[in-house]
């Protein structure tokens, strides 16, 4: 099951951009799903409390005027069986989001950039994976993303699998 803390409404309501398979393709069709933490990186030591910025869940850090992040699934507190659908929105305040920009980190000991493999899944309007794998345990993800005008913001989230 999957927890994923601090967020909000249902699928669909961020109008992230459209970055999920077509009906009828073969990722539609069952192909697997995407991987969103291995199980090697599962098993890293996790960071010391208090020692990784930003590990407040559900606070979003950073520069007042650059781009809200908003998690619209899965829904706060809720648990769910993996592959779970992924929905994050991205705001612009005072510019334009900067999509060339996004960070996305596992934060453990020492945190792992999974930027690579949430990019193909992100526009400027934010993130969006239909099927995210994720292995047993707690996770904590930090999400940063700017604006053309170089403010950034980030959010951290908790995603607990069972």
């Amino acid at each position: 099951m999957v927890a994923f803390v601090m967020l909000g409404a249902a699928i669909g309501s961020s109008g992230c951009g459209p970055r999920q398979p077509a009906a009828g393709s073969a990722a539609a069709a069952g192909a697997p799903p995407m991987q969103l933490i291995t199980s090697d990186e599962a098993r890293q030591p996790d960071a010391v409390p208090g020692e990784v910025r930003g590990v407040r869940e559900g606070v979003t850090a950073g520069d007042p005027q650059g781009p809200e992040i908003v998690v619209d699934s899965p829904e706060d507190g809720k648990h769910y069986q993996p592959p779970v659908a992924i929905e994050i929105a991205f705001r612009p305040r005072a510019s334009q989001v900067d999509v060339t920009s996004l960070e996305v980190a596992y934060l453990k000991w020492i945190s792992i950039d999974i930027t690579d493999r949430v990019r193909p899944y992100a526009t400027a309007s934010g993130i969006r994976v239909a099927n995210a794998e994720l292995p047993k345990g707690s996770h904590k993800v930090r999400v940063t993303i700017a604006d053309v005008e170089g403010r950034k913001t980030e959010r951290t989230m908790q995603i607990t699998v069972d």
